[in-house]
């Protein structure tokens, strides 16, 4: 392995000398990062202020649109087959609940952005609309949560007990749910 003349900093000699070929005889990770820092070209992207607001905003509508016709539609579904289909959609149910409130919080944030982020509408509902977001965001990752274990529960430890009180226990847990969902947010 022969080593290539370096005039800058970097492998170029020793075990951890840079191979002629490209990849063929690299040995290490010295040798690995050396080669990708120093024989790809870099890219800078470089976007105005005024760019970067409209991409922010069309992700944001997007986000919205999507959001509110998929959760709507859950909403809908689970809300029409709740008898039929078991228990479980009492989870799906509460998420799409909360997924929704996290979705009606973006028009806010997308005016916000139009706006040069510029909040118009005073302290307090600054404070709600933060609080909202969080309040729905937790509440939405405890759901998701609450699924998994229950699913753990009901497929490896089916309880005699659990079996009868299960409608029960995930009303409570839905319950509880939306309680710490709106304590942790608080200032």
């Amino acid at each position: 392995m022969s080593a290539r003349p370096n005039p800058g900093p970097g492998p170029s000699e020793g075990p951890t000398a840079v191979p002629d070929n490209d990849l063929g005889e690299i040995h290490n990770w010295t040798e690995l990062l050396y080669f990708f820092n120093h024989s790809l070209s870099e890219c800078q992207l470089e976007l105005s202020e005024n760019t970067k607001r409209v991409v922010l905003f069309v992700l944001y509508l997007a986000m919205f649109v999507v959001g509110l016709v998929e959760n709507l539609l859950v909403i809908g579904v689970n809300w029409r087959c709740s008898g039929r289909a078991g228990l479980l959609n009492l989870y799906v149910l509460n998420m799409a609940i909360a997924d929704l409130g996290v979705i009606l919080s973006l028009p806010v944030w997308m005016l916000e952005v139009t706006l040069d982020y510029t909040w118009l509408w005073g302290s307090f509902s600054c404070r709600f609309t933060h609080y909202f977001y969080f309040a729905n965001m937790y509440s939405s990752i405890f759901f998701l949560v609450c699924l998994s274990v229950d699913r753990y529960i009901t497929l490896t430890r089916a309880f005699p007990s659990w079996q009868r009180h299960q409608h029960r226990g995930r009303r409570a847990v839905c319950a509880g749910v939306w309680v710490l969902a709106a304590i942790i947010p608080l200032p």
